[in-house]
């Protein structure tokens, strides 16, 4: 019998496509008996997966597209077979491979997940991802620059992202600065880098990132941001280890491009999808706020605002950005 920590995947497994199953077969298929499947249940509905439970069958809501890891692996050959972590749920995939750096274990990796509990976005905001309703997914490296010297990867890993959805028919894809994919003005996705500086003098660097796929209103309703999501803005959603891959190699390819050049490579490119640029914006900082133009970034990744007495620099730690109507 299998039983503990695994019981919930296997169950998810069994019900993914969606049709129900009697209580008896499915505790047989997933190789548990009944109490260990109503544990199963019980730990599934903590982790805010919706079933649809009676007496005698389970069955999820709907079908759902769980990730595949051959496919990942197949799509992402820059990376070990052990470096892909592919888990059912965990508080966050940046976590997770910030500890194994912490561990001293070589990068690049790959960690993503059908559910994440805990995941942070900017100003240390909660990121929505139930399951089947969005994609997570991190990638390390580690830089021998200092780590001051990354405040632009972030914007490099979203240029790369938006050309990546691009290149799949996923147009118009924006970047507000300095982490967000948008769509009409409303975020698609968004990215967290976390970088921290190890004992050897490297930089240990985690780039995460979130898109949403088909989101429902119980959790679409503590999104304090305009939102969109792939079901809603194209009618269509990618398959979810398709997504990863291609976010994978994305994140790969501009990690590898900033550690040998920097910012510069991707400047030409943000503009191009600058969602900000030449709109009215306001920058609040800290209890402050200034209201300006928005002219685009520079070399290190700035934003930079004309206001009235001349161009500000806005670091992307220090500040939030709102675009003004009109």
């Amino acid at each position: 019998m299998t039983e503990g920590r695994r019981a919930p995947a296997l169950v998810v497994r069994a019900l993914a496509d969606g049709r129900p199953r009697d209580r008896v077969g499915l505790a047989r298929e997933c190789g548990i008996d009944g109490a260990a499947l109503d544990r199963a249940l019980e730990r599934l509905s903590r982790l805010g997966v919706a079933l649809i439970v009676e007496p005698e069958a389970v069955a999820l809501p709907r079908p759902v597209d769980l990730l595949d890891a051959g496919r990942i692996l197949r799509a992402v050959p820059r990376l070990r077979p052990e470096a892909v972590h592919l888990r059912f749920a965990v508080d966050s995939t940046n976590a997770v491979l910030a500890e194994r750096l912490r561990a001293g274990v070589a990068a690049p990796e790959l960690c993503t997940a059908e559910i994440q509990t805990a995941g942070r976005g900017r100003h240390g905001r909660g990121w929505i991802s139930g399951l089947g309703q969005s994609l997570v997914l991190s990638v390390s490296w580690r830089f021998t620059t200092r780590s001051n010297g990354l405040s632009g990867l972030s914007l490099a890993a979203g240029v790369a992202l938006a050309e990546a959805l691009a290149a799949g028919g996923f147009e118009p894809v924006m970047l507000k600065w300095p982490n967000d994919l948008v769509a009409g003005d409303r975020k698609l996705a968004g990215i967290l880098v976390e970088a921290s500086r190890s004992r050897s003098g490297t930089v240990a660097c985690v780039v995460g990132a979130g898109f949403n796929l088909d989101l429902v209103p119980a959790d679409s309703a503590r999104i304090d941001q305009p939102w969109t999501d792939f079901a809603r803005q194209f009618d269509r959603m990618p398959a979810r280890s398709w997504l990863a891959s291609q976010a994978a190699n994305a994140i790969l390819d501009a990690c590898e491009q900033y550690r040998d050049h920097g910012l510069e490579p991707f400047v030409a490119r943000w503009s191009e999808r600058d969602a900000l640029r030449g709109r009215a914006v306001r920058v609040l900082s800290g209890g402050a706020s200034m209201e300006g133009v928005a002219r685009g970034v520079d070399g290190d990744g700035a934003l930079l605002v004309e206001h009235r007495a001349g161009v500000a620099r806005c670091r992307s730690g220090e500040v939030r950005v709102r675009a003004l109507e009109g």
